[in-house]
């Protein structure tokens, strides 16, 4: 009786405003952060892309982390409301079938309010696009920044003598924006003469991070238009040409400790 009661609660939800839905993430065009149900989560955690929908409302998702059928997985991302102002937002999906890194997921609950303590790491190192427009400085210098979050950041040095528990002051610039962090080192890693340093930002204010995160996710959607080329009128993510693209000639400013 459990397992038909389960299945029965787990079928189809009528109520699922997928019209709000399809508007939400069919609009996002950046990367969504994945957490598994029923299931140990890997860490970090995995991300994918929102690609779209197919004619049955599911949920086109892009990922090179393997699922298989009815894996349940959480994604959250965040969103602006009709204030402008930033929102969390979490999303309940099966997987009900996928075609390489494209996966169908079935819509398994509406929209609810997410975790703005959230951290949503963006890979700086990793990337040309990021590094050109995301900078971390200390005394003035700037770090080998590997990657950045609301909460924190990550940066590689052959020649700074930093260990756990130091504070430092650092002033970091993103799309623009410009902010001055007090932070501690939580953990500072020496192998083969790099230090790998991994920084917790001690806000004093929470809005601080939440910008952060939101820039993040802006970079995020910004690069991944520019690279696919999307566009949502429709509400279903199209490919178009993008007529206005950053200049080849730009170059990202050298690190120290390169």
């Amino acid at each position: 009786m459990s397992i038909l009661g389960f299945l029965k609660r787990r079928g189809e939800n009528k109520y699922i405003d997928k019209t709000e839905i399809r508007d939400v993430l069919s609009t996002l065009l950046t990367s969504v952060r994945m957490k598994f149900k029923n299931t140990a989560t890997p860490s970090p955690e995995p991300t994918a892309f929102i690609e779209g929908f197919d004619k049955n409302d599911r949920v086109l998702l892009k990922t090179d982390y393997p699922m298989v059928q009815g894996t349940e997985v959480d994604i959250s991302f965040f969103r602006l409301d009709q204030s402008g102002k930033i929102v969390p937002n979490v999303l309940s999906l099966v997987i009900d079938a996928h075609e390489g890194e494209l996966y169908y997921a079935k819509i398994d609950g509406p929209l609810r309010l997410g975790d703005m303590r959230a951290e949503y790491r963006l890979p700086v190192g990793d990337s040309q696009y990021y590094r050109a427009r995301v900078r971390l400085l200390f005394d003035g210098k700037p770090l080998k920044l590997i990657d950045v979050s609301g909460g924190g950041a990550s940066f590689e040095t052959k020649t700074l003598l930093i260990e756990k528990s130091e504070t430092m002051k650092v002033i970091m610039s993103m799309l623009n924006e410009v902010f001055n962090l007090d932070a501690t080192v939580l953990r500072a890693d020496l192998y083969r003469g790099v230090r790998t340093v991994h920084l917790r930002f001690d806000h004093k204010l929470a809005k601080v991070r939440d910008k952060i995160d939101g820039l993040i996710f802006e970079l995020q959607r910004q690069k991944y238009a520019e690279e696919k080329g999307y566009s949502s009128t429709t509400g279903i993510l199209e490919t178009k040409d993008i007529h206005q693209r950053l200049p080849t000639s730009e170059v990202t400013p050298p690190d120290i400790d390169k």
